[in-house]
């Protein structure tokens, strides 16, 4: 389950909108607003792109990504 609140923060403080963002990690609008809201699931191709541009480390990367599971 996807942090929403978290990831949408991260993407504001990268100086991006979230059309844009969804631009730059090539994912269209509608299916990036449709993941981020937890209604379809990101491939690990695409939380890989979003890591890489929004500069996260792997335990942001997990409390984006993860956020719903219990080690």
């Amino acid at each position: 389950m996807v942090n929403t609140e978290l990831l949408e923060k991260s993407i504001k403080d990268a100086g991006y909108t979230i059309t844009s963002f969804a631009e730059a990690v090539e994912i269209s609008r509608a299916a990036f607003y449709q993941k981020k809201d937890n209604k379809r699931d990101f491939t690990s191709r695409e939380i890989c792109r979003i890591c890489d541009k929004l500069g996260l480390d792997i335990f942001q990367k997990d409390k984006i990504f993860f956020a719903g599971y219990v080690a």
